[in-house]
């Protein structure tokens, strides 16, 4: 057998410390990084902070070995945000599934959107529960 572990805590640290992120609720805490598996979902509030994540990104690749596939990154542009110059390589867009939710650049959009597809899914279980035939015996 074998067991492959990345350990993500320290670069999730970092970033962390490091970065504003953004306020969440109740306790009036941060969201700075968004994490499941080795995915990692980075919330950037300020232009400023993308040389700071790459430094934080540098630093962790040359400390682990581990290197970001650079065929993954997604960006989407929240609110406001200048969408003219891609962060890191990385293009914008409209869209993208984050932690199994469908983000689009409008709330309630990515709301019914999400909404919708897991309805589906829900139906399509039922369904199929509904149809079987059960034996008892």
């Amino acid at each position: 057998m074998l067991l492959f572990a990345l350990c993500i805590n320290p670069l999730l640290i970092n970033l962390d410390k490091n970065l504003n992120g953004t306020p969440t609720r109740p306790r009036g805490t941060k969201t700075t990084a968004i994490a499941y598996a080795d995915d990692i979902t980075i919330i950037v509030t300020q232009p400023e902070a993308i040389d700071t994540i790459k430094e934080i990104l540098q630093d962790y690749e040359h400390a682990t070995g581990a290197r970001n596939n650079r065929n993954k990154p997604h960006a989407i542009a929240l609110g406001s945000w200048n969408k003219s110059t891609p962060i890191m390589d990385v293009q914008f867009q409209e869209n993208i599934k984050l932690l199994g939710f469908h983000m689009t650049t409008n709330i309630q959009e990515s709301a019914a959107t999400t909404r919708a597809v897991l309805t589906a899914k829900i139906r399509a279980q039922v369904q199929e529960a509904y149809q079987r035939a059960l034996n008892l015996e």
